[in-house]
C-alpha cells in the first residue's frame, strides 16, 4: 500500500484492457478515486467502482473532452496513466497506410493529447504524475514496425515533458514492457496458431515467465507514488531481461519469437 496515494484523483486511459483493468483495482485498493477512459464498459468485483468514461482516444478532440470530462466530473487529476494503446501492424513492408494510422493513433495521438489535457490541469494544480505505458520494441529491433515507432514517440514525448514541466511538480516516466499475458486481439490470434506461444517466449527470458497485468499495475502504482519521486523523465524497462539476453531479431524471416 502506498499511504501517499490515498485520495489522489487518477485518470487510466485503456482501463478497460488487461493492464487496464489490473491498474484501476490497484488505485482503487490504495484509496483513490479512479476514472476508467476507454471504448468499451468496464466491470469489476470490486465493491468500490471506479468512474467510466467511453471515448475513443485515437481521435485528438475525444481525447481532449474525455479528460475533461474526468477532471470536471472528479474535481481535478493528480495522477494521468496512458495505457490506452493496440498493435496492428507488422513489418515495414506489409503495413499499409490505415494500419499505420490506427497505430499511430491509438497510441502515440492517443497519449498525445491526453497529456496535453492533463497538463494544464495539473500545472494549476501545482503539481501531478504521468505514466506512460510504453514497449521493449520502443528501443530494440524486433518488428511492428508502426506500432513500435509510435511507442517511441511516446518515449520521446515522455522526456519532453518531464524536462519542460518538472518545474512545476510534474513528473513524467515511461514504463516499457516486455511481454505481458493480456487478452488483445493480436495476443488472441497468435494463440490460436500456437497455443505454447507464451511458453515459447518465456523460454527466451532469463526469469523464464512472461509478465503479468497485475505485475505491470504493481510497477504503475510505483511510478505514480512518491517512493519514484527522483525518478522523471525516465525509460523503465520492465522486460524480465528479455532484451538483454535476446537482443535484436535476428535476419529470418518469421516471428521474432522463432529466431
Amino acid at each position: 500500500m502506498y499511504q501517499d496515494l490515498k485520495g489522489k484523483i487518477v485518470i487510466v486511459t485503456g482501463g478497460t484492457g488487461s493492464i487496464g483493468q489490473a491498474a484501476v483495482k490497484a488505485f482503487l485498493l490504495n484509496g483513490c478515486r479512479v476514472v476508467a477512459v476507454d471504448k468499451k464498459v468496464f466491470e469489476t468485483r470490486l465493491d468500490v467502482k471506479p468512474g467510466l468514461i467511453k471515448a475513443d482516444l485515437s481521435q485528438p478532440k475525444a481525447a481532449k473532452e474525455a479528460i475533461e470530462e474526468a477532471i470536471e466530473v472528479f474535481g481535478g487529476v493528480d495522477v494521468l496513466v496512458n495505457i490506452a494503446g493496440v498493435a496492428f501492424g507488422g513489418d515495414i513492408t506489409e503495413i499499409d497506410e490505415e494500419t499505420y494510422w490506427k497505430d499511430i493513433n491509438n497510441n502515440l495521438t492517443a497519449n498525445f493529447f491526453c497529456t496535453k489535457t492533463a497538463l494544464s490541469h495539473m500545472k494549476e494544480k501545482g503539481g501531478g504524475v504521468i505514466v506512460n505505458i510504453s514497449s521493449i520494441n520502443s528501443v530494440i529491433g524486433i518488428g511492428e514496425a508502426s506500432y513500435s515507432a509510435a511507442k517511441a514517440g511516446i518515449n520521446s514525448l515522455t522526456k519532453t515533458t518531464a524536462v519542460r514541466y518538472g518545474r512545476y511538480g510534474i513528473r513524467c516516466n515511461s514504463l516499457l514492457l516486455g511481454t505481458i499475458k493480456t487478452n488483445i486481439p493480436s495476443w488472441q490470434e497468435r494463440l490460436k496458431k500456437d497455443p505454447k506461444i507464451f511458453e515459447k517466449i518465456a523460454s527466451k527470458n532469463p526469469r523464464k515467465k512472461v509478465g503479468t497485468p497485475e505485475e505491470s499495475a504493481d510497477l504503475i502504482l510505483f511510478l505514480a507514488s512518491n517512493a519514484s519521486a527522483l525518478i522523471n523523465g525516465a525509460d523503465i524497462v520492465a522486460d524480465g531481461g528479455w532484451a538483454l539476453a535476446v537482443g535484436t531479431i535476428k535476419e529470418k524471416e518469421g516471428p521474432w519469437w522463432e529466431d
